[in-house]
């Protein structure tokens, strides 16, 4: 068996190989600290059928429904599993079959070069360059002389893909609301970290700490810093912000990180309505938001749900962003509900 991980997003390790397994392990990198993100590919050379168990040396890093699997990096489904975290699996390789495996469906950035295409019109322009030389994405939608404006962003933690694909999904949504467009602007950088994103970094508590952490008075990140920069422009216009996040491993229920307690936090207004619309759209096979699941204010200075850490939330609430939140989707979303 052939590995690899040199293509965009791999993360792998090979440990060792016997007739029984493979063991393999996810790469931390500049990860402070334990975590789950993984991606690779793997190639059958022979031309007989070979069955192959994985097994995770760093821990149980294997999903619920078990491993994303795709075969040309773009198209993916789940292998199906038992609904608990394992740190292997069993695949059987067709001859000269290749296949990638990851932790969950993976979003790169040609996902969203694809998805751009279908929707010429939208503007898209350069907010800065990352630290490898790459352009960070900014995009506009809506009506630039609106009285209000609405700001999003998603990966400040590199591995957190099934945010791009809620951001996506709100993208599309919009472009199909012209009062809503007519209304507001639009201003998204889908790629915080797009540099962890193509190394296929975890990017979560990054050293000295990740992007999310970074709306400080002197950013690490020239993302955060061009984005601070951007939004400065718009302090006193700037009415919602949302940060697109995925959460810890077996957190199957999509939530809002809330600045103030349920009934006092202007989220509560909008997770009243988004609970009644996937209510509804649970018939044609939707994903189920219950506002019981919001994570509320606790903690202190640092912690994620603390709300004077210097997060994008807080950095947007103090430009007078009345609704300035986090929004986290699971990577494999909630059980089905029968």
């Amino acid at each position: 068996m052939i590995t690899s991980a040199n293509y965009p997003g791999g993360n792998i390790c090979c440990v060792g190989k016997s007739r029984e397994e493979i063991l393999v392990s996810q790469e931390l990198r500049g990860t402070s600290r334990w975590w789950f993100y993984w991606n690779m590919q793997w190639k059958n050379p022979s031309d007989d059928q070979i069955s192959v168990k994985f097994r995770f040396a760093n821990g149980k890093v294997v999903g619920p429904w078990r491993p994303a699997l795709g075969k040309d990096g773009r198209t993916w489904r789940f292998l199906g599993g038992t609904g608990e975290m394992s740190e292997e699996f069993e695949y059987t390789f067709a001859p000269r079959e290749k296949v990638y495996f990851a932790y969950a469906f993976p979003y790169q950035p040609r996902d969203f070069e694809h998805f751009c295409r279908q929707y010429p019109a939208v503007e898209r322009r350069v907010l800065t360059s990352s630290e490898a030389g790459r352009p960070v994405d900014l995009l506009r939608l809506g009506n630039p002389q609106a009285e209000y404006h609405v700001f999003f962003t998603a990966r400040a933690h590199a591995c957190e893909a099934s945010a791009s694909y809620v951001l996506e999904g709100t993208i599309a949504a919009l472009l199909k609301q012209p009062r809503v467009l007519e209304r507001y602007c639009f201003h998204i950088v889908p790629f915080l970290d797009i540099d962890g994103v193509e190394a296929g970094d975890q990017g979560k508590d990054r050293s000295p700490h990740d992007h999310y952490l970074d709306y400080i008075p002197s950013p690490v990140y020239r993302s955060t810093a061009a984005l601070m920069d951007y939004a400065a422009a718009f302090k006193g216009k700037t009415a919602v912000y949302i940060d697109f996040h995925s959460p810890y491993l077996m957190n199957l229920h999509p939530f809002f990180v809330l600045r103030r307690p349920a009934g006092e936090d202007p989220i509560s207004r909008l997770a009243t309505i988004l609970e009644e619309v996937t209510d509804r759209n649970l018939q044609t096979g939707g994903i189920r938001y219950e506002k019981r699941y919001n994570a509320e204010p606790a903690g202190e200075l640092g912690d994620w749900r603390y709300p004077d850490t210097p997060t994008g939330s807080k950095f947007f609430a103090d430009c007078g962003a009345v609704l300035s939140t986090t929004f986290e989707m699971p990577y494999y979303g909630p059980p089905k509900v029968e």
